[in-house]
């Protein structure tokens, strides 16, 4: 209220303050909606000429470890796919650690940004990084019976259907028979369960 009251605006800083104000109050509040307007900072980029998301990329990356509810985890899935666009040489081996990470948020993370939000005509990621978000989706709901935090069954439906495309995509793209037979035991793999 005191800052309302004051007429406080973040437009007389930099972005480069804002982005280090945003991250320090992410990374220390307790109270769920500072956290979504930290990273409601961040999606507002989105889209918008002169606006560098990628950029934030080394800040944003270290927020994932604080995720522990669907609200951030979904929301700041979204502004990391967008990023994804642009740096996934970067970005792919991140998403690698998170897909293989024992935290189920870390999973989660990896997955929507991967497949939930994705754009095939922006960027489509490499076989191996499809092939280890399936088994990673495979594992969880096989092997330890532990479903990812929040996964409904919607999204689950969804982010396989995504990764079958991906697949295809790869597959007709690289025209490899090993990548076609992959293909098929990832169908066969994926209509078992």
């Amino acid at each position: 209220l005191a800052v309302a009251a004051a007429n406080f605006s973040f437009k007389a800083w930099g972005r480069a303050d804002q982005a280090r104000f945003w991250s320090y109050a992410f990374a220390n509040t307790p109270y769920l909606v500072i956290g979504q307007l930290a990273i409601d900072h961040f999606r507002a980029m989105k889209g918008k000429k002169n606006q560098n998301l990628a950029q934030y990329w080394p800040l944003l990356k270290k927020w994932v470890p604080k995720i522990d509810n669907w609200v951030h985890g979904d929301m700041l899935a979204g502004v990391l796919n967008q990023i994804y666009s642009e740096r996934h040489e970067e970005m792919d081996p991140q998403l690698q650690q998170w897909l293989s990470s024992r935290s189920p948020w870390k999973q989660r993370m990896a997955l929507l940004t991967l497949f939930y939000y994705h754009n095939a005509k922006r960027y489509q990621p490499p076989a191996t990084l499809v092939t280890q978000a399936l088994h990673c989706l495979t594992l969880t709901t096989t092997i330890s019976k532990r479903p990812l935090v929040g996964r409904s069954e919607n999204l689950e439906a969804l982010i396989r259907m995504r990764l079958m495309r991906s697949l295809k995509i790869t597959c007709i793209a690289l025209r490899r028979r090993r990548t076609a037979l992959l293909l098929s035991a990832c169908q066969n793999a994926l209509n078992r369960h």
